[in-house]
């Protein structure tokens, strides 16, 4: 991710949706704090040593311990803490190490004794990183530099009390503007500004009132900067890298769409928006919505994401959350692989849906086939046969007797006729899937009560399925199920055919036997529906289906 930082981008794009002067972008490293991380943390340390070391001898007799031994822990604290936030957080590193190197310079002349507080101030203000985030934080930062040229200002208590106070109330102002992760993160530095404005204060008051007690306050206002310089190193909320490489991870088994709340989660800032490059030349998020850039001073900056040289997605967010560059790259990986994931799902969809497709025509093309049939076998056959046994009966005499023999043969295989034309297709169905309920029901010696509306309007391919599931409940009752009587309940719902046939038989029956109902389940399911059979040992035994009344055939 390399973008623009104020005159535009690297690569060609439209004004109206890449960034300008009015869009706050990042670009890394883009200042001297971040350059300069590429100095060995762990030098600093030893640099603070030394510094100290000569600071100490500058500023105390080496006889007097009780003096130099507190104020060496107070800059190497602050040494120490820059050396382990430094690579992740270059501002608050360098401000916590500029503090500490202060506080050594201020032993080699006592009018800089208070030049510690100009970076202390601004490191409490800027946390997390060196940059003042609005006009009052800016001129917080100047007063804390300004306030150390002259020693008279932290020198006077009556205006350092004020001073502390003013910050505090800087600090507290930005934290209730925060949101998410940066709420967090000025918490942090509104509680370092308590300590600090606390240890302040309580050393003008205390000090006034007995002078005697110089030294105890001394000591009780070195520990509260080294609580400080814990503090801020301790309470660095950053997002670890790692941390942003499960949320790649994640994304993995994760609907495409929770990208946005996965960042937001893993980022700390709920106002996160995605926007990918669409190709009408915009930002849009996943509801197809254009994504709006942030403008310049909104407190908001965008992060752009490119894919082999080309713009490729937006991340819009707060200002603040994404100063780390590692963090920032990783963030870029998750909202590639959330676009390659959703790619893929979209694929894997498409295929599926062409599958089901097909199915669906198979079963279409397979039930018109059984319909052509079935007219072929009534019209042909099975018409002739009626006519040829019109015709015998008009010839008959007493003593035909081989002739009603031939008659009764040939209406023997006029009912076997119509027997299988009305497997093929059920010529029922052309009155309605009620009309044709209720005449299955008259043909079963079992007493059915059939429950459907005649208003019931489905698709064919659903109407046969529907009536099928009924027939194959039927069948397998008259065969097994030992039952007195059966219900057919059929019922509409949410664009939803629903089909119930329930018997009072022994119950008892299993479903993965005969291929009956494992091919009514295969037709139910390639209309999108289900099928479950329950049958308790004693009964009832229930056949239920489930069909889509909306599905369409795909032509």
């Amino acid at each position: 991710m390399e973008q623009p930082t104020d005159a535009g981008s690297t690569m060609p794009q439209p004004e109206a949706s890449w960034p300008n002067e009015t869009c706050p972008v990042r670009r890394w490293p883009t200042s001297w704090p971040e350059r300069a991380t590429r100095l060995v943390p762990l030098a600093l340390v030893p640099v603070g040593l030394i510094l100290g070391l000569l600071a100490e001898r500058a500023g105390y007799d080496w006889e007097d311990p009780r003096h130099w031994v507190p104020d060496l822990v107070v800059g190497l604290t602050f040494f120490a803490a820059g050396a382990v936030v430094v690579t992740r957080r270059p501002g608050t590193g360098w401000l916590l190490t500029a503090t500490g190197a202060a506080w050594f310079v201020g032993n080699f002349d006592s009018r800089l004794a208070y030049l510690h507080r100009g970076p202390l101030v601004h490191l409490i203000v800027a946390y997390v990183g060196w940059r003042a985030r609005t006009r009052l934080e800016l001129v917080a930062v100047i007063v804390g530099y300004a306030a150390i040229v002259d020693t008279s200002v932290w020198g006077n208590d009556a205006a350092s009390i004020v001073l502390v106070t003013g910050l505090v109330a800087v600090v507290a102002l930005s934290m209730a503007t925060a949101t998410g992760r940066a709420r967090l993160e000025r918490r942090a530095a509104l509680e370092a500004a308590l300590v600090f404005a606390i240890s302040v204060s309580a050393y003008a008051i205390v000090t006034n009132i007995w002078p005697n007690e110089t030294d105890t306050m001394l000591l009780a206002y070195e520990a509260g900067l080294c609580a400080i310089a814990v503090l801020l190193a301790a309470r660095l909320t950053v997002p670890s890298t790692s941390e942003v490489a499960d949320l790649v991870i994640e994304l993995g088994d994760a609907p495409s769409g929770s990208l946005r709340d996965a960042l937001a989660y893993a980022l700390g800032d709920p106002t996160v928006e995605v926007g990918y490059w669409s190709t009408d030349g915009c930002y849009r998020d996943q509801a197809e919505t254009t994504l709006t850039l942030p403008a310049a001073g909104s407190g908001r900056a965008a992060t752009f994401v490119e894919r082999q040289s080309n713009p490729f997605a937006v991340i819009v967010h707060d200002a603040s959350v994404l100063d780390e560059p590692p963090v920032a790259a990783a963030v870029a990986t998750a909202t590639r692989l959330s676009a390659a994931n959703a790619a893929l799902g979209a694929e894997v969809r498409t295929q599926v849906d062409a599958l089901a497709a097909s199915r669906r025509r198979l079963l279409k093309a397979a039930d018109s086939q059984r319909r052509r049939l079935e007219v072929r076998l009534h019209d042909g056959p099975e018409r002739t046969i009626t006519n040829l046994t019109t015709a015998l009966a008009d010839v008959l005499e007493d003593d035909g007797g081989h002739v009603r023999r031939a008659q009764h043969q040939l209406e023997l295989t006029l009912v076997d006729l119509r027997d299988i034309a009305r497997g093929l297709h059920p010529r029922e169905l052309d009155a309605g899937l009620a009309v044709a309920l209720r005449t299955l029901a008259e043909r079963c010696p079992v007493e059915v009560d059939v429950r459907c509306d005649p208003s019931v309007v489905s698709p064919d391919d659903v109407t046969v399925a529907a009536y099928y599931t009924c027939a194959e409940a039927l069948a397998n009752v008259a065969k097994h199920a030992h039952a007195s009587s059966v219900t057919f309940d059929v019922t509409t719902r949410d664009d939803r055919l629903f089909v119930s046939v329930t018997d009072d038989g022994l119950g008892d029956a299993d479903p993965t036997q005969g291929s009956g109902l494992r091919g009514l389940t295969d037709r139910i399911e390639a209309l999108g529906g289900s099928l479950t059979v329950t049958s308790p040992p004693g009964g009832p035994t229930r056949l239920a289906a489930e069909l889509p009344l909306g599905r369409q055939v795909i032509a």
